[in-house]
């Protein structure tokens, strides 16, 4: 699974480093998927849903940077709050197995 997501990002910023050579990064030099060498599909429709791609009309794409910045940071505000949640249950785990190695036990 983790395999997936991490090509899925990958061609994320593939098309996002796309749309950036092209200078499509405003409404007035959107260019056509054709132009930029995108085909639809998938990773097209997440980054739209996210208005990290937009169109500009008559089929010509843009990027929004400070969308994609957002994603950028709640991607990483997500893996520093998955990080935390995983050391809170490690802990957890290591002071209920050894109570009396840590002093909290009965015998003390």
């Amino acid at each position: 699974m983790s395999t997936v997501i991490a090509v899925v990002l990958m061609k994320e910023r593939k098309m996002v480093a796309r749309l950036r050579m092209a200078g499509a990064v405003n409404p007035a030099q959107a260019r056509t998927l054709e132009e930029l060498g995108i085909q639809r599909g998938i990773i097209l429709r997440r980054l739209r849903e996210r208005a990290v791609i937009r169109d500009a009309g008559g089929e010509r794409y843009y990027l929004d940077e400070p969308s994609w910045a957002a994603v950028q940071r709640s991607r990483r505000r997500a893996i520093h709050i998955t990080w935390v949640i995983a050391l809170i249950i490690i802990l957890a785990v290591l002071f209920a197995r050894r109570p009396a190695a840590w002093g909290l036990g009965a015998g003390g």
